[in-house]
């Protein structure tokens, strides 16, 4: 009787482990199946809305991810002791690397915004906005992938540490004008691109005038606040439009005009104009001279 117990328990040891592997080997052709179409699909979602809620998506996909990695670490340690930890640890193995290369692809594809984007705020001169900045160069996404974003990531790659020590210092300016009583709300990339676009306005403004300045402002902002490479029309713009668009900055950081002073200049068809109507030819009387 004992060895014919021994040889049920073996068979149902045997008869349990060919299921769970039949299982697992479902599980792992189905996520093999669904990996590719998960990729993209959660690229898209990534690049859904304007230039900067791109940025804000792929900061959020990341912290997902880091929060679900410790999630799960913090699992297998809780139940190191059990069978818990070893169903999650088959489980991580098998679904693992799909999820690693569903995270990967999609934060891959999602440089070809992200970078340009991030330099627009932070590297690229705004004197000649460029609305179309993060969109894809070659217009195929295999070719994006192999060629041009390896070049965007290693460039990100660079300028990372240079942006946090920023952003050190940036802690420290607000602390430092606080103390001394004076208001100051922290820069992030928007906070520090409109004090760049505000600058350069208040430039347009006193050689151009207010139109100028604020057809430029409009532009400064397409790309950004709309989707990359879509202009910000214009009747939503001029008169009192733009402080609906750009409230939340004017409300931190200050309105627009804060670097104008003076009178706004003329706008150069004003000067055009002005050139055509007067005459350097001196009056009749004087000719004889």
């Amino acid at each position: 009787m004992p060895a014919k117990k021994q040889a049920y328990a073996s068979n149902d040891s045997l008869a349990a482990g060919l299921t769970a592997s039949s299982s697992m080997t479902d599980i792992g052709r189905t996520l093999g199946r669904t990996a590719p179409d998960s990729s993209v699909r959660l690229a898209a979602m990534l690049e859904r809305g304007n230039g900067w809620d791109q940025v804000r998506n792929t900061h959020n996909m990341l912290m997902g991810f880091l929060f679900v990695c410790a999630l799960i670490a913090g699992v297998i340690y809780t139940f190191k002791d059990s069978s818990v930890a070893g169903i999650f640890g088959l489980i991580l193995v098998i679904a693992g690397p799909f999820f690693l290369f569903a995270v990967g692809f999609a934060t891959a594809m999602q440089m070809t915004s992200y970078v340009p984007i991030r330099f627009r705020a932070r590297c690229i001169p705004v004197d000649e906005p460029n609305i179309h900045a993060g969109q894809m160069l070659t217009g195929h996404p295999m070719t994006e992938l192999l060629f041009v974003i390896p070049v965007k990531v290693i460039a990100l790659l660079i300028m990372l540490p240079f942006w946090m020590l920023g952003s050190c210092l940036e802690v420290l300016r607000v602390i430092g004008l606080n103390l001394i009583g004076k208001k100051a709300s922290y820069r992030g990339d928007q906070g520090k691109y409109y004090d760049k676009v505000r600058r350069q306005y208040a430039k347009v403004y006193h050689e151009k005038g207010v139109a100028a300045a604020m057809e430029y402002l409009r532009l400064a902002y397409s790309g950004l606040l709309t989707p990359i490479g879509v202009e910000i029309p214009r009747d939503q713009w001029f008169g009192e439009g733009y402080k609906r668009w750009l409230s939340p900055m004017i409300e931190r950081h200050g309105p627009v005009d804060m670097y104008c002073t003076g009178e706004p200049g003329q706008s150069s068809e004003q000067l055009r104009e002005m050139s055509r109507s007067t005459s350097d030819k001196p009056d009749k009387k004087y000719d004889a001279i």
